[in-house]
């Protein structure tokens, strides 16, 4: 007498499960992401940075390689200018990353005809070399108007803060880059669990 074969069984692969990384959350801390700058915006901001940064490398670049002898204030503030109309070229390029250097222009200029401008100008004392600098530095109408001040409000305003110190939380947890190689590794070895199920018992042969 044979014995009876033993129940086969069939392998019946699962849906394959895919791990995606969780999408950014349009809110962090309580505050609406700042809007995305439009293209027509950004070329407003390129034409900020060449009137800066061309204006100034006209002016003060052939001072720096052909001068005479320097005071420190007139030296410091000339190699001040030059950096600044490196920087504001690079914002040609980048001009949404290189934001606070037009903010930087705005606000010394600013502060510049608030405190010594306007005093003078309302008691009627404005010599000749003030009031050729106050007319050079109303120019700063044009670095305002090519700003997007919403961006600007809702990004280096109302957006929350960098950290101060880390949190319990970040201590415990391992990094976000961490756990995106932990994430991209269980995916690329994930393999499906296959669940058994037993075919009908054949029958019995005849011995």
């Amino acid at each position: 007498m044979r014995s009876p074969d033993k129940p086969t069984t069939a392998v019946h692969d699962e849906p394959e499960v895919i791990i995606t990384p969780e999408r950014d959350r349009p809110e962090v801390g309580g505050a609406r992401v700042a809007r995305q700058v439009s293209l027509w915006q950004l070329n407003l901001l390129r034409v900020g940075y060449l009137v800066m940064g061309g204006g100034l490398a006209v002016v003060k670049w052939p001072l720096l390689f052909s001068h005479g002898p320097w005071e420190l204030k007139d030296g410091t503030v000339e190699c001040m200018l030059v950096a600044m109309s490196i920087l504001a070229l690079m914002g040609l390029r980048y001009p949404v990353r290189m934001l606070p250097i037009l903010l930087f222009e705005v606000a010394w200029k600013l502060i510049w005809l608030a405190v010594i401008a306007v005093p003078l100008w309302s008691d009627d004392k404005l010599d000749v070399a003030t009031r050729d600098q106050t007319n050079r530095l109303l120019w700063v109408v044009l670095i305002i108007a090519v700003i997007p001040w919403r961006y600007v409000l809702a990004q280096f305003v109302m957006a929350p803060g960098d950290p101060w110190r880390r949190s319990r939380w970040a201590r415990r947890s391992p990094p976000q880059s961490h756990q995106m190689v932990m994430c991209a590794h269980h995916v690329g070895s994930y393999r499906p669990r296959q669940r058994r199920r037993p075919l009908p018992q054949a029958d019995r042969s005849q011995s």
